[in-house]
C-alpha cells in the first residue's frame, strides 16, 4: 500500500511527529516455519528470489530463511559464545547505544559479555522503555568475533550479484536501546538477523534528511523519528516520501539497496550480521 506519510501534530502547525505514524509498504516474502533452509536453499532464496529486487534496487525481506542455522538458537546463550570464542579479542564499543553519536573505546570482548549479562539482569532482554544513555553499549560495526564462523554462513550466491565482491561483514551486538541512525551506505547490504528483534524504517534515495546537519556526517542525518520536529527547522520533511517499515525477528534477512536511507532500532538484545557487496 503506497500512502503518503501522515503527519501528527503535536503542539502547534510548526512541531509535529514526523514518524509516529509510518505507512508500511516493505514487501515481504515469507517462508513458512516448517522450511527447512539447507545451504543450499537459502543459495537458492538469494540467487531466484532476490536477483529481481536487486535489479530494480528495491528493499525485500525474506522471513525465517535463516531459522534453522545453529546460530538462532546457539547465540541466545552468552555461556555458548564466551566458550566459542577468544574472550581476549578486542572490540569497540559505542558508549550511549548510538552508532556515529557516542564515544567509542576499546574493551575486550569477555568484558562487554560481562556488561550484557548484567544488563539483563537489571533490565531484560526487553521492556518498555528504553533504558538511560549512560547505561547503553552498542557493540556496533565490529569484525565478526572469531569463533561464530560455523554457526551460520553467508549465501555464496551473493558473488553472482553485482560484480560478485564482498567488500566487507560486520557484526552489531547490543541490548535493547540502542540505534543506527539514519544513514545511507554506498554499497548493498543483506542484513541477516540471528538474536532479538529489530526495527527498520527506509527511506529511497535521494530523500532530504538534513544529512551532514549538526556535526553528523555527509551520510548521515541526526533526525529522531521518535522525537517530536519543528517543521520552521526542518521545513523539507512536509514533503517525505512514503516511508518502509519492517520488524527483523531471528531468522529474517533484509535486502537494504545503496543509498536508501535506512534507522535502526533494537527491540530486544540482539545479535546482527551484515554484508556489504559491490
Amino acid at each position: 500500500m503506497h500512502s503518503h506519510l501522515r503527519l501528527q501534530t503535536i503542539s502547534n502547525k510548526n512541531t509535529r511527529s514526523i514518524f509516529r505514524q509510518l505507512s508500511t509498504f516493505l514487501v515481504q516474502l515469507p517462508i513458512s516455519e516448517e522450511t527447512i533452509c539447507s545451504e543450499e536453499d537459502i543459495d537458492d532464496v538469494i540467487a531466484n528470489r532476490l536477483d529481481p529486487y536487486f535489479l530494480d534496487q528495491r528493499p525485500v525481506v525474506f522471513r525465517k530463511v535463516y531459522a534453522q542455522v545453529p546460530a538462532i538458537e546457539r547465540w541466545k546463550n552468552w555461556d555458548y559464545i564466551e566458550n566459542a570464542v577468544d574472550c581476549n579479542s578486542p572490540c569497540h564499543v559505542e558508549v550511549g547505544g548510538n552508532y556515529s553519536q557516542s564515544e567509542r573505546c576499546d574493551m575486550r570482548f569477555g568484558d562487554y559479555l560481562a556488561y550484557l549479562r548484567l544488563f539483563e539482569e537489571k533490565y531484560g532482554r526487553k521492556g518498555p522503555n528504553s533504558p538511560p544513555d549512560e547505561e547503553l553499549f552498542y557493540l556496533a560495526q565490529n569484525d565478526v568475533i572469531g569463533g561464530l564462523d560455523s554457526d551460520y554462513k553467508i549465501p555464496s550466491a551473493l558473488t553472482k550479484l553485482g560484480i560478485g565482491s564482498i567488500y566487507n561483514m560486520m557484526m552489531w551486538l547490543g541490548p535493547y536501546g540502542c540505534i543506527s541512525p539514519f544513514h545511507y551506505d554506498p554499497l548493498d547490504n543483506l542484513f541477516m538477523q540471528f538474536v532479538g528483534e529489530k526495527r527498520v524504517l527506509l527511506f529511497p534515495p535521494g530523500t532530504h534528511m538534513y544529512a551532514g546537519h549538526n556535526g553528523a556526517q555527509s551520510n548521515t542525518s541526526l533526525i529522531d523519528p521518535s522525537a517530536a520536529l519543528d517543521l520552521s527547522l526542518y521545513p523539507k520533511l512536509k514533503d517525505l516520501p512514503a516511508a518502509e517499515e519492517c520488524t527483523l525477528f531471528p531468522g529474517d534477512m533484509l535486502f537494504i539497496p545503496k543509498k536508501w536511507w535506512h534507522h535502526v532500532t533494537t527491540l530486544k538484545t540482539s545479535i546482527s550480521i551484515n554484508a556489504w557487496w559491490r
